[in-house]
């Protein structure tokens, strides 16, 4: 088998496993690498931001043995806008970032509620801000609405949970949620912000979700 490697991490590391399985890894570097090694894919491992609008037909006039196209996210929007060469299976990472990206979620909220951004400006200018301390508060019963359940969804839901938050989750169907304190269905996004002190936006982009928070949805969370 071989595969097209078109991503800028992780490439020793799938050299190894692709050693271990019989596997030929081509690295293209670029545009002109992709096309030249395309004519003998099987398979090709990509970065979304290099799967345009130019490569699908790329692919389908010059890539005539493939069969797979991995993408190296959970997202899967640049397939949804510029679709998929025929007869070819389109994967992506699945559920295997979900604990890693919930923990970055985490970490930029707890940023934001401990004060950190303002503290390190403080730092750097070498002064101290009398300002910041009274306005640090804590995720300890906070409400935490999660918009979009799934594997991301739910880390970010239990990792909450662990500081003392409560979690409201806004589902499709607003089905009820084991993690989740409470769960509304998307149609009620405005009245499900009303009662949180943050959003995290954990649903993949699609036609569907595209501006789903926007200037309306905004005005309705409490102007802390």
């Amino acid at each position: 088998m071989r595969v097209v490697l078109r991503v800028p991490i992780l490439q020793p590391q799938l050299a190894a496993l692709a050693a271990r399985h019989d596997t030929e890894l081509v690295v293209a570097e670029d545009a002109a690498a992709l096309r030249r090694e395309l004519a003998d894919a099987d398979a090709l491992w990509i970065w979304p931001a290099f799967y345009d609008a130019a490569l699908v037909p790329l692919l389908e006039r010059h890539a005539a043995r493939l069969r797979w196209v991995q993408l190296a996210t959970m997202g899967y929007d640049a397939v949804e806008t510029h679709g998929a060469p025929r007869g070819v299976t389109i994967t992506s990472a699945g559920d295997a970032y979900a604990p890693t990206v919930a923990e970055h979620a985490l970490a930029l909220l707890l940023a934001l509620v401990r004060r950190i951004p303002d503290a390190l400006r403080a730092s750097a200018e070498r002064r101290w801000d009398g300002d910041i301390p009274p306005r640090i508060q804590t995720l300890n019963d906070a409400t935490v609405a999660v918009l979009g359940f799934g594997s991301i969804g739910r880390e970010i839901a239990a990792r909450l949970r662990a500081c003392g938050a409560r979690v409201v989750a806004i589902t499709r169907g607003g089905s009820p949620q084991p993690l989740a304190d409470t769960t509304f269905a998307v149609a009620r996004l405005h009245e499900a912000l009303a009662g949180c002190d943050a959003l995290i936006v954990a649903a993949p982009l699609t036609a569907q979700t595209r501006g789903m928070i926007g200037a309306a949805a905004l005005a309705a969370l409490p102007p802390h």
